[in-house]
């Protein structure tokens, strides 16, 4: 906001609104409105006006040679509410002010209150328990002795209790609701409120039972590769200790890509220990995923129904690697620069992510740069004296072929990405022949005349 007077135009920059008990800037400006100097030695007040209220004086104090005076607002209790901040300004120290502005601005407490319950999920006839904490900012200290209300909303949305509440001296109010038996089932709505602030938490009412056994899926190998036989066993106990005997065995295999494609299910009974052993072929092909390292994912669900028709159902997740043996480049600097030595850092990995070593023989347009040699941690590192590329060119295909202590082979072809190629820097001003080197002037003269150098003005305009 700003008001131009007869002799000062003042601006006064400042929030729209006070937090109590925190301290708050307004910045009050005074300049001359034709000109826009600033007015130095100017006082200024700052009061705070509400309705039917004397009004409160906030701060005072004199611009600066800017022109600027910071006033620290700190508002009480007293002022909470909506009221007018205005500023009155004198270039003279008279005791009529000539200049006044004045703007809207409100008083407000502001809270901060977390809304927990002891469980996400409640069965009808149970015991919901409740509990607030209430926090005044900015300093979080607990609100003590401030009224708070519980509301509870069914899943249709009408309100079964309202439970008024005073937070003790940590600020924490609880309470709890017993569930009748007959409820409307699904998703619950409890809410917490401190004056205008609201926190609001869902919780799900419904019957479910416990499972009565437990399931467990163990697979012969960690990770596979596209094409694998993939063997595995199913265990299903109860929990007191006895064995799933004649459970039906139900297996559903899956690739998961864009989503999720069903290859393979199976079908069987447990034994009388409990177990289910199967076996399956993987697919040839997977997509690669980033989330696997640029391998497949198949997704395993599995569900076991024992002989008094209770079911239990889990599902897993295996990682299907790209190969026995994996390999990345990076060049030393993210990107390789043409007319220089680079160095190139390979790194070889098993399907598990497991260094190893390995020998890569790297070539680049046919023609062999040699090998490098990757110890136990399965780094090797090589230099390459990349040569000048066509303008345009941005990558360049590095061709690397990998063999480890086990006889694997693998041959991957790297696109690495091309810098800027560097050019050697012209010494000077290139002259016309015949033509007399020209001289660049520089110094003061050359500043002002405005043909080079640089000038650092600081705020105070030395």
């Amino acid at each position: 906001m700003s008001t131009p007077s007869q002799k000062t135009e003042v601006l006064v920059l400042g929030p729209d609104a006070f937090e109590v008990d925190r301290e708050s800037t307004v910045r009050v400006v005074a300049r001359d409105p034709a000109t826009g100097v600033p007015r130095g030695a100017v006082p200024v007040k700052l009061l705070l006006e509400r309705e039917g209220v004397d009004p409160r004086l906030l701060a005072e104090g004199m611009t600066d040679g800017y022109g600027v005076m910071l006033a620290r607002v700190v508002a009480d209790e007293a002022e909470l509410g909506a009221g007018q901040l205005r500023v009155l300004v004198d270039e003279a120290a008279m005791p009529v002010y000539a200049a006044s502005v004045a703007g809207d601005v409100d008083v407000e407490r502001t809270f901060r209150v977390l809304l927990t319950t002891d469980k996400p999920l409640y069965q009808p006839g149970q015991t919901i328990h409740l509990r607030a904490l209430a926090l005044r900012k900015p300093a979080l200290n607990p609100e003590a002795d401030r009224a708070l209300v519980f509301d509870i909303y069914d899943a249709k949305d009408n309100k079964i209790e309202h439970l008024p509440m005073t937070t003790d001296a940590f600020g924490v109010a609880h309470t709890k609701l017993r569930l009748a038996r007959e409820v409307n089932l699904g998703t619950w709505r409890i809410t917490a409120t401190i004056d205008d602030v609201t926190t609001e938490k869902t919780v799900t009412v419904d019957r479910y039972s416990l499972p009565k056994f437990d399931l467990d899926l163990d697979l012969d190998q960690p990770v596979y590769l596209a094409g694998d036989r993939l063997r595995g066993t199913v265990t299903a106990r109860y929990f007191f200790g006895k064995s799933v005997a004649g459970g039906q065995v139900a297996i559903q295999a899956s690739t998961v890509d864009a989503g999720e494609n069903v290859f393979a299910e199976l079908a069987g009974i447990t034994d009388e220990n409990g177990v289910y052993a199967f076996e399956m072929n993987l697919p040839d092909y997977l997509v690669g995923l980033p989330i696997a390292q640029g391998g497949g994912v198949i997704q395993l669900a599995v569900q076991v129904t024992d002989t008094a028709g209770q079911a239990r159902a889990i599902t897993k997740s295996v990682r299907v690697a790209k190969g026995p043996l994996e390999v990345t480049a990076v060049p030393e600097s993210g990107a390789l620069v043409p007319g220089l030595e680079n160095r190139v850092y390979l790194r070889s990995v098993d399907a598990l992510g497991e260094p190893v070593g390995a020998t890569h023989a790297i070539s680049f347009d046919g023609a062999s740069l040699g090998e490098a040699t990757a110890d136990e941690s399965g780094l090797a590192i090589f230099t390459w004296a990349v040569p000048a590329l066509d303008d345009g060119v941005q990558s360049v295909t590095l061709s690397v072929a990998t063999r480890d202590a086990d006889g694997h082979d693998v041959r991957n072809d790297f696109a690495l990405s091309a810098a800027l190629q560097l050019k050697t820097p012209s010494r000077g001003p290139r002259s016309a022949p015949g033509q007399e080197p020209r001289a660049i002037p520089r110094g003061p003269r050359a500043q002002r005349a405005g043909q080079g150098g640089h000038r650092a003005v600081s705020p105070s305009g030395r």
